[in-house]
């Protein structure tokens, strides 16, 4: 547990092996038991708040002394487990560091994700025995997962030799460091010190987040050594590659007191209780905090103080932006639970239930004005004329006989056009009224046209050219952004971080996840139907490994990917096509964010010129997913197509920041596996079309 306090008397194993901060309940679960000041507890919280954490007062427990006259008195809580899918490691942790650090992120990925991106048979081999040492270690088999790990890292010429490897040297250094009293026998703290340190060198150029825990086991495993100086080096680490792990920021103020650094302790702290109030408790419960016992009751005190005028200031000025606007009763009613005489844990609760409800997305959807769209554009134009044409030549014997015939030719003018787009503004606003995001639907109406490489310039998917019918249909004029994604889905995977960059790192079946939560979000009826427990007998991918099974409610008016033929309709144009090679102009870079102007990164969306309904990035940036199976064209008439019945790939459209002019063309197809997760392809969206009027 973190609750060890380092003394050259008593190591590290003995403290696991004792295992007095542990209680196991008749369940079988965990729970931490802590000794904390009781003036201390009553700064930090009431009956109330003691109820939320589940946290119960006990009158004694083994191994800790029970004293009536002592203000101590012993508390516990039951262990949390993590969120899912968060590669992050949450304030939520609040038990013991290489708990914190086997509970979460990519470690647990599956075996043929990994093994997908080995390059040779030893790398193959490696992992192999990586994932025999993961299954013993799930069985507490803790001898066999060190030598399976051991042998992925160094046997048999097995190394994986590549930064993924990082996993291997992860995972060992939590056997070497020891858990919750399990295999306290195989605890070898240098090596969990070096390799936490290898773990993190791998992992630091593509796993920030996960180099960055690998810093702060480090630290912990140098602490358990008596090793301040190494432990405070290696958190500095952690926090350098990732300032919102804080649970580094709560070992590095242990880490401080223990060198005597006393504000510079508190200071660090302050920033993990002010993530989460729950860390102050595991403080009050350190045995490195009870040396400091009435500086720590007085550093609290400061905080809840501050606190309190911060959250005091912070209510007066929504009040002076509200001004004639009554208060929303949602936080009326918060505001009334705010007094200075609660707790720590109550006034942290209260200002965050009034920090949900501030960003507590509203949806709005309306059609505003009209866009009226004027461009230059080169147009074929039919011109008569008359011509001299000569019947009968000249010779010696007569003259030359001729008569003027009417002809047409065709000439290229440049010619103004002029129409309108039909827009509608989605947005969802904060209570107070201000926009938190918006993005803007485009009504593409119903038609036909030629789908495929109507211009002859394009590789063999892209005939045969047919005919496509399709319906009416809204669709967003940019690329799902950063800042949607992580509104609806509260992670954010992409490799380049922007919340006005487009999303990427995303799976196709992400994206269907994303779009029936956005509609959820907005009150609309989702489009997808989602049974994860049944296999798509249409998915003839084999290194699947989700195969949901997913099928469509054409009736809902949620939010949904396009299908392919809705994408190239979309980005040739539409009625409003000027037959341009991609999509807005037959020069790329003008439209387009590609490998030759990119920087190989992505960039902010909207900031190249739109194709004719007004659209942008629909060539580069990111590719996008669309729902359809990738298959060959057919030479056949079409309405309103989804694709092939069954497939191997998913289609992705309009190429990226990394590819070439040719992947670039509004006829251009491209394909992936819907489980694999790219920084060149993301998504956009859009909904059924149900007229106003």
């Amino acid at each position: 547990m973190s609750y060890y306090k380092y003394s050259p008397d008593f190591s590290y194993q003995d403290f696991l092996k004792q295992k007095k901060h542990i209680q196991i309940d008749e369940n079988g679960a965990k729970h931490v038991v802590l000794e904390v000041s009781g003036k201390i507890l009553d700064l930090l919280a009431d009956e109330e708040s003691l109820r939320r954490y589940n946290i119960e007062i006990q009158d004694s427990h083994p191994g800790l002394p029970s004293n009536p006259d002592s203000d101590y008195v012993i508390i516990s809580y039951p262990i949390p487990e993590p969120k899912d899918r968060s590669n992050e490691l949450l304030p939520q942790f609040r038990w013991g560091m290489a708990d914190c650090v086997t509970k979460f992120g990519r470690m647990s990925e599956s075996i043929a994700s990994l093994i997908e991106i080995t390059d040779t048979p030893q790398q193959t081999l490696a992992y192999t025995h990586f994932e025999k040492a993961r299954e013993a270690f799930k069985e507490g088999d803790y001898n066999t997962a060190l030598e399976e790990v051991s042998k992925a890292t160094y046997g048999n010429s097995t190394s994986a030799g590549f930064q993924t490897e990082w996993r291997f040297y992860m995972l060992q250094g939590i056997i070497q460091l020891g858990f919750l009293g399990d295999a306290a026998e195989l605890v070898d703290l240098p090596k969990a010190e070096e390799m936490f340190q290898n773990a993190a060198l791998f992992a630091h150029a593509e796993y920030r987040s996960d180099a960055a825990t690998a810093y702060m086991a480090a630290g912990w495993a140098a602490y358990c050594q008596g090793k301040t100086d190494s432990a405070i080096r290696h958190t500095q680490k952690a926090l350098e590659h990732n300032s919102k792990l804080y649970e580094a920021h709560y070992v590095m103020a242990k880490f401080l007191l223990s060198a005597g650094k006393v504000n510079e302790a508190f200071e660090s702290l302050s920033k993990a209780v002010h993530a989460d109030a729950f860390y102050a408790l595991k403080a009050a419960g350190d045995d490195e905090y009870h040396e400091h016992v009435t500086e720590f009751f007085d550093y609290l005190n400061i905080q809840k103080q501050t606190m309190f005028i911060k959250f005091k200031s912070k209510i007066s000025d929504e009040m002076i932006k509200l001004k004639s606007q009554s208060m929303p009763p949602e936080l009326k009613e918060i505001i009334d639970k705010f007094s200075e005489d609660k707790p720590l844990f109550q006034l942290s609760k209260i200002e965050s239930e009034w920090n949900k409800l501030k960003v507590k997305p509203v949806f709005m959807s309306k059609q505003i004005e009209n866009l009226k769209i004027e461009h230059e554009a080169l147009v074929k134009v039919i011109e008569p004329y008359h011509e001299k044409v000569i019947t009968k030549k000249k010779t010696w014997f007569r003259k030359e006989e001729s008569k003027i015939v009417a002809k047409t030719k065709v000439l290229e003018r440049k010619k103004k056009i002029r129409y309108t787009i039909h827009i509608f503004k989605d947005a969802f606003m904060f209570l107070t009224g201000k926009a938190l995001v918006d993005f803007d639907m485009v009504l593409v109406p119903g038609s036909k046209f030629e789908m495929g490489d109507t211009a002859g310039k394009g590789r063999s998917d892209e005939v045969p050219i047919h005919k496509v019918e399709l319906s009416p249909y809204l669709i967003c004029r940019n690329q799902v952004t950063q800042k949607l994604w992580n509104l609806v889905m509260e992670y954010n995977p992409s490799s380049f971080q922007g919340f006005e960059l487009p999303v990427e790192n995303v799976s196709w079946y992400e994206c269907i996840e994303f779009c029936n939560k956005l509609s959820i979000l907005a009150d609309f009826i989702p489009y997808y139907n989602i049974d994860k427990d049944k296999p798509d007998a249409t998915n003839l991918n084999k290194s699947d490994s989700r195969k949901w099974s997913i099928t469509c409610n054409e009736d809902a008016d949620g939010y949904r990917m396009l299908t392919e033929a809705e994408w190239e309709f979309a980005a040739k144009g539409a009625g409003n096509s000027n037959f341009y090679t991609y999509a807005g102009s037959d020069q790329e870079n003008i439209v387009s964010w590609n490998k030759d102007n990119s920087g190989f990164k992505t960039h902010p969306v909207a900031q190249k010129k739109p194709n004719e309904l007004g659209l942008y990035d629909m060539s580069g940036n990111v590719w996008e997913w669309c729902w359809d199976w990738y298959d060959s064209y057919k030479d056949m008439d079409l309405t309103n197509p989804c694709g092939a019945k069954e497939g191997t790939y998913k289609v992705i459209r309009g190429g990226s920041w990394s590819d070439n002019r040719n992947y670039l063309r509004v006829a251009s197809r491209g394909k992936e596996n819907p489980t694999g997760h790219y920084s060149s392809i993301g998504l956009r969206i859009a909904r059924k079309y149900v007229s106003q009027i």
